[in-house]
């Protein structure tokens, strides 16, 4: 039997300032749904963009991606992420 998981959401301080037609793409992230490959996947991606940058990108990008709370090891949760952006006027527009 498949689990349902209610996605389903509340509007929030983040998702409330959307502009309305934007909020039938606001969905809860389905965190307990990703598998090890989806891990995998997003350090593979993540470890690649983060040494192509280094060289390419201004020196401000790996700072900022520290300071935001993104993981090159795993996805990232969005809760967690939109309280470190909070402090730097920021915020991922996904309900958590």
């Amino acid at each position: 039997m498949t689990k349902k998981i209610d996605l389903e959401i509340e509007f929030n301080e983040v998702t409330s300032k959307l502009p309305k037609s934007l909020h039938p793409f606001i969905v809860k992230q389905p965190y307990a749904e990703y598998t090890h490959q989806n891990q995998s996947v997003w350090r593979y991606v993540m470890r690649l963009n983060v040494e192509f940058l280094k060289k390419f990108a201004h020196e401000s990008y790996i700072n900022g991606l520290k300071l935001t709370g993104i993981s090159i090891d795993e996805i990232p949760r969005m809760e967690g992420m939109n309280r470190i952006l909070k402090d730097i006027g920021w915020a991922a527009f996904f309900y958590t």
